[in-house]
This record gives C-alpha cells, sequence and structure tokens, in this order.
C-alpha cells in the first residue's frame, strides 16, 4: 500500500463521482430540492471583528478536541483487541443499547446527525418551529445545557465506538460535535451581546440584536473537529465553502484551522490523525512522508532470501501446494537450482485460471513460458500440458542487491508495485515488500535513538566529571 495514483485508477475514481453525483441528484434521497449536499446553507449577515477572539476559541477546542480523541481511541482499540476481539458481536449491541438509551433525552442526540447539523448551521429567522429552540432568546440556556452535555455524551460515543466491528466512520460524528460546540459558543456570544450591547466592543453592531449568527460557530466548530481529528488542513475550507456557497466565511474558517493545527502540532507534535494512526495501529505496510530518511543500508541486508519460487514446469500439485503459502505473487524460475529469473505471477490470477480449466488433474503439467500453448487434445487428462503464460509478468520491476534502501522506499512510493525481486545477473537472490522496507526503516530509527541517548549520557557524565575535576582544582588553589 502506498500513495501511489495511476491514471486507471484516477479515471476509475472520477467516473465513480460522476455516477454518483448523477445517481444522487436524481434520485434525491434527502428531499433537499435537488442540492447535493445535505445540508447547505445560506448566511445574509457578515462577520464581525470582535469574533475572531470566539473563532480562536473554536480553533483551540478543535485541537483540544482532535488530539485526546486519538490519544484516547487509541487506547480504547488497543484495550478492544486484548479483551474485545472475540466479542466484537455483543460489543456491538451493548454499545447500540448504551447509546439509544443515553441519547434519547436530548433532542441533538435523538435526532439524525445530517439533521441535527441542518438545524444548528441554521441562520435564525423562519422555519423556527422545527428548530429545538435554538433561535428562541428565552430558552438559551436551555440550549447551552443541551448542546454542551451532547458535545460531551457524543465525545464519549466516538471514542468507544471508532473501530468496532460494524460499519461507522468518523467523518460526520466529528462534523455533528463541531456544531453543537460551536452552537454552544454562538449562543454564549450571543446573549454576552444582547446583554451588553453598548460595550464599545460590539460598536460595529449598531445596536442590531441579531448581529451575531450562532449557526455560523456551528460551522466553524465543525470545521475545527474535522480537522482536528483527522489532520486535513487544506480539504476543510473547501467543503466549508461548498456548504455556504459564499465566500464570506472562508477568512474565519482559515482562522479557525489555524489555531487548530497550532494546537495539535504543540500537543502531539505533529502527527498523522486518527485514520492514519489506525492504519500504523493495525501494522497496514504504507509508506508515508515521515519515512524519508536517509539510510545508509543496502537492501541485501533487508530482503527476503528465502524465497517461495515456482518453476518453469510444475506439477498442478506443487502448483496448489505453492499457492497454500498465502503470498500475493510469486517468482517464476527456470529450476530451484539455477533460479535463473523467468517472470513473475500473481497468486490471484493464477488461483483464476486454475479454476477456470475444467477437469484439471493434480498430475497435469503447467508451463509458464513464451512458447505456444501446447495442449494436445487426444494426451491422457493426467499427461495433458497447459501453458499459462498469459499470467505471467515477464518484467517484473527487478534490481540489485547493491541497491540501497533509500532507493527501494522511493520505487514503491513512486511506482507502487507490491513486491521487487532482488536478482544479479539474473538469477534470483531475494524478494522485498513494503513492510519489509518499513520493518527495517523501524529497526533502524529505534537503534538512531537509542544511540543518540546514549551519546547524550556519555556527554552530561563527561560534563559532570569536567565540573567536578574543576570545582576540586579550584579548592587546591584556595587552599
Amino acid at each position: 500500500m502506498t500513495h501511489t495514483y495511476t491514471t486507471k485508477m484516477i479515471w476509475r475514481s472520477f467516473f465513480c463521482a460522476l455516477a454518483a453525483t448523477a445517481m444522487l441528484s436524481a434520485l434525491n434521497p434527502f428531499q433537499t430540492s435537488g442540492k447535493l449536499v445535505l445540508f447547505q446553507v445560506t448566511y445574509d449577515k457578515n462577520w464581525h471583528f470582535f469574533e475572531i477572539i470566539y473563532f480562536i476559541s473554536l480553533g483551540i477546542f478543535g485541537g483540544l478536541f482532535g488530539s485526546l480523541v486519538i490519544k484516547l481511541n487509541m487506547l480504547y482499540v488497543g484495550f478492544r483487541r486484548r479483551h474485545l476481539s472475540e466479542n466484537g458481536i455483543s460489543e456491538a449491541v451493548i454499545l447500540a443499547l448504551i447509546t439509544s438509551v443515553i441519547c434519547y433525552p436530548n433532542p441533538f442526540l435523538r435526532t439524525d446527525m445530517t439533521e441535527s447539523m441542518s438545524i444548528l448551521f441554521r441562520e435564525c429567522g423562519g422555519r423556527e418551529e422545527e428548530d429545538f429552540g435554538v433561535c428562541d432568546n428565552d430558552r438559551n440556556w436551555s440550549t447551552i445545557n443541551s448542546t454542551l452535555l451532547a458535545t460531551i455524551v457524543r465525545t464519549v460515543l466516538l471514542i468507544i465506538t471508532y473501530g468496532a466491528q460494524v460499519p461507522a466512520g468518523i467523518f460526520v460524528p466529528s462534523l455533528a460535535i463541531g456544531a453543537t460546540f460551536g452552537r454552544l459558543v454562538g449562543t454564549i456570544s450571543k446573549m454576552l451581546y444582547q446583554a451588553n450591547p453598548s460595550l464599545g466592543i460590539f460598536s460595529e453592531c449598531n445596536n442590531d440584536m441579531n448581529c451575531i449568527t450562532p449557526g455560523t460557530y456551528a460551522l466553524l466548530g465543525s470545521a475545527a473537529t474535522l480537522s482536528g481529528v483527522m489532520r486535513i488542513w487544506v480539504t476543510v475550507p473547501i467543503i466549508i465553502f461548498e456548504l455556504t456557497g459564499a465566500l464570506t466565511y472562508i477568512l474565519p474558517t482559515m482562522i479557525v484551522l489555524i489555531t487548530t493545527k497550532a494546537i495539535s502540532d504543540f500537543l502531539s507534535g505533529g502527527e498523522a490523525g486518527i485514520a492514519d494512526q489506525m492504519i500504523k495501529f493495525n501494522q497496514m505496510p504504507v509508506l508515508t512522508r515521515e519515512d524519508e530518511h536517509y539510510f545508509n543500508v543496502d537492501i541485501s541486508s533487508v530482503m527476503t532470501r528465502d524465497v517461495v519460487v515456482i518453476e518453469e514446469e510444475m506439477l498442478v500439485r506443487d502448483v496448489d501446494s505453492v499457492l497454500l503459502n498465502a503470498h500475493s505473487g510469486y517468482p517464476i524460475v527456470n529450476n530451484r537450482e539455477d533460479m535463473k529469473l523467468v517472470g513473475y505471477v500473481d497468486a490471484g490470477i493464477l488461483s483464476q485460471s486454475l479454476a477456470s480449466i475444467p477437469g484439471l488433474s493434480q498430475q497435469a503439467v503447467l508451463k509458464f513460458s513464451n512458447k505456444r500453448t501446447i495442449f494436445d487434445a487426444d494426451a491422457e487428462p493426467d499427461q495433458a500440458e497447459y501453458n499459462l503464460n498469459d499470467t505471467v509478468n515477464d518484467i517484473p520491476m527487478t534490481i540489485s542487491p547493491t541497491t540501497s534502501l533509500d532507493v527501494v522506499m522511493k520505487l514503491f512510493k513512486k511506482i507502487g508495485p507490491s513486491v521487487i525481486l532482488i536478482a544479479k545477473q539474473g538469477v534470483v537472490e531475494g524478494i522485498v515488500t513494503v513492510k519489509d522496507v518499513l520493518r527495517e526503516t523501524e529497526m533502524i530509527k529505534v537503534g538512531n535513538e537509542r544511540a543518540i541517548s546514549a551519546t547524550k549520557a556519555s556527554i552530561t557524565e563527561d560534563l559532570i566529571d569536567f565540573w567536578n575535576k574543576f570545582k576540586q582544582r579550584l579548592i587546591n588553589v584556595q587552599l
């Protein structure tokens, strides 16, 4: 697994997105009058300079929220793997029961998250009968209590549910938590203004009681929590622009995200988002920019030398026994003595080809060569020969054993092969995968950290020894 995207993959992704957009627009499942986004909102009022302090507070919350959720979720995922891995269904049922019981009394938790967000994002004025009282000034304290409780409860549930053995996500729950907290901050700021409209800081409002729009705070809060959890900074302003359809709140969004990033980097040292942390926790082979270091190591010290191969001519039973190793693919060699490279075959493609041959005998001969298909129709089934050259990659990626580890990492990241064969003068000597590279780089990093720690300790001891000798000489001079 790498961050490599082929032209074919990009075109397929584009076609899928285009088809999904057309189908969503045609079906209109959420009755949004043809709009493609579920909670599209429009704001008529502009933001004011004094609100920047509130925007910064939302950014601080986003950074704190993201760091807290990532840290606690990773701890709980470890607990789940140790103690609950064999009780996935029971855990899911219990989580569903707890969620239902806890969330039902609160309107912002009881309602579907997307519908709840559409209410929280809304600018007051019209359709106020369905807004749970968020636009009713007489119920401001009720709104504050409800949104605060919803923020706390949903955060706890997010921590313990993400990673469970049920289809679930992190995107919408993060937005929903940010929306409730943002509406909380917006309601408080509106109450402060309405209680003291004559303060100099509110001079821009010109005694307009609807000067502050709490819905915008919910929108910005969603941006803060989403970026804090996922550690995405460029995409979020685009999402906010698509939701609002206006450039008015792009600058406040950037202020919120800059603050969120600063807090996140300060608390977590620039660690990746929760999705990347989950990938790392599950030990999936992914090369990232964090792995870009200089390693003065040849690939020969990293490669797997005991290579499972398929000979150019083999019986079906022998090929089946090789496929039991459950590797993604196998090098094709002339024979196990010479190990001359012929090509590489993908295990999945080979299995499909074997399954497509009717009445295939275990004693039949399989040939992986450039020759034309050899099949005698009059031969007995046990004597039949099948040429599977069409399943073989004749020019697999091959490098020399003296190739540096840095070059191999670049090949994996930029070209994206599943494996790289190590050969010298056409003779297979080993094979290397992304997992092998990551394992070696991690060992090197740990070794370097230990060496640095040992060096620091040695320097500290030398300085202490020098200081003690210096003090002793001063004492001797005074005497």
